[in-house]
């Protein structure tokens, strides 16, 4: 029995590029439950942040797991026994499977969504590693352990919806037709995220609310489901200065969210095995996503975005409605959906890597963007859009790139 590693809570961050204060970590050598040589390690608020062993040892399945138990049923298993140290009160209850993911040699990845009383809290997440005999490998994430039971909102689902449809207002005034999604109750523990504050839970309305012309503002929304407060609200579109294809022809254009929409065939300019383009941007947009794709494919083995076969979808020359915004459009987004890109974009291997990377994220890891799971968000899309761009043999690769 060894190996075991688990990460619970993240240290406060002004902003997602800012500077990471100390994490402020205290060791402890109380082992978990029969484990004499577990190491704990907990952050300045008491929560743990690492229970591991001896590297590379994984930790010995519980009694009644074999390796043909289905994953879920073992990694409960391992739950069970670590649960209370990781500020679960019963797993059973506590997670929800968010999703299951094989990876080589039979082994798999178990994501869970914690949840109180049913209601799924934000950025509340174990994520179990066991290997091909359903040993534990690893589990990571966050949990809340300060969250009440939720109680009947006293704010409506409507009231909330206008409430994010006017923080949505205010902060994007350049955009129109802001449309406001179905509220959803969660969970809100402001530490999970890394923002300032007490590790307490409280119950809050989640609305999204969208606009532009293919998506440029994805606004979430947290109404306190009590009070109608907004303890949080942030863009979620991932931006950096810096196969349908579709070309927006530097056109100013009323809004929309979808990116080379079904409905709209004609807007094609290039699509899978299709010839190239007139427009480079067109084709450079074609190529460095397929580079995207076989990177992916062929070294983790991850089938596009979503691990499932998602179409890549990009539109390059794309131009805001609002005469005040510059045309060309000076950046580049993914928005959900799929790409979009400024004039001249579409150009940069890296960038292109770097938004797609956005997407996988979006699919796998869930990281908000937002305090200092933005900062991972955008420190992985980095380091992934530079890995694709010095391994397609296009591009610039040079030091200085």
């Amino acid at each position: 029995m060894a190996g075991l590693s688990a990460v619970a809570g993240l240290p406060a961050q002004a902003s997602p590029t800012g500077p990471s204060p100390s994490d402020g970590l205290q060791r402890s050598t109380r082992a978990a439950p029969d484990d004499d040589d577990v190491t704990i390690r907990r952050d300045d608020q008491g929560r743990v942040r690492s229970v591991r062993t001896t590297a590379g040892r994984p930790v010995d399945r519980p009694t009644g797991v074999t390796a043909s138990t289905a994953p879920e049923q073992a990694a409960r298993a391992h739950l069970k026994r670590y649960g209370t140290t990781l500020g679960l009160h019963d797993q059973a209850t506590d997670l929800d499977v968010a999703a299951t993911t094989a990876r080589a040699g039979d082994a798999e990845i178990v994501r869970f969504q914690q949840q109180v009383d049913g209601v799924p809290v934000l950025g509340g997440d174990l994520v179990v590693a066991l290997d091909g005999a359903n040993n534990l490998q690893s589990i990571t994430g966050e949990t809340t352990v300060g969250a009440p039971a939720p109680a009947s909102p006293k704010v409506s689902a409507d009231t909330a919806r206008a409430t994010a449809l006017r923080v949505a207002a205010k902060a994007h005034p350049q955009s129109s037709a802001l449309t406001a999604g179905e509220p959803e109750r969660w969970i809100y523990d402001p530490t999970l995220l890394g923002a300032p504050g007490r590790p307490v839970g409280r119950q809050v309305w989640r609305v999204e609310v969208t606009a532009g012309e293919y998506g440029d503002v994805r606004e979430l929304v947290l109404v306190d489901a009590a009070t109608g407060a907004v303890p949080l609200h942030f863009n979620q579109v991932a931006e950096a200065k810096n196969r349908w294809v579709c070309d927006g022809v530097n056109f100013r254009r009323s809004p929309s969210q979808e990116v080379c929409p079904d409905t709209i065939p004609a807007s094609r300019v290039r699509a899978e095995g299709g010839a190239a383009n007139l427009e480079a941007d067109v084709n450079k947009a074609y190529d460095y996503s397929g580079d995207t794709y076989d990177f992916y494919f062929g070294r983790v083995g991850r089938d596009s975005l979503d691990g499932a076969g998602m179409q890549i979808r990009s539109m390059v020359r794309y131009c805001e409605k609002p005469t005040f915004i510059p045309c060309p459009y000076p950046n580049a987004f993914w928005n959900g959906f799929g790409m979009v890109y400024g004039a001249g974009f579409a150009g940069a291997d890296d960038v292109v890597g770097h938004e797609l990377t956005h997407g996988v994220i979006e699919h796998t890891a869930g990281l908000f963007y937002v305090y200092q799971s933005g900062a991972v968000n955008e420190s992985v899309a980095d380091v992934m859009g530079e890995l694709i761009d010095i391994t397609n043999g296009s591009g610039t690769d040079a030091s200085n790139y």
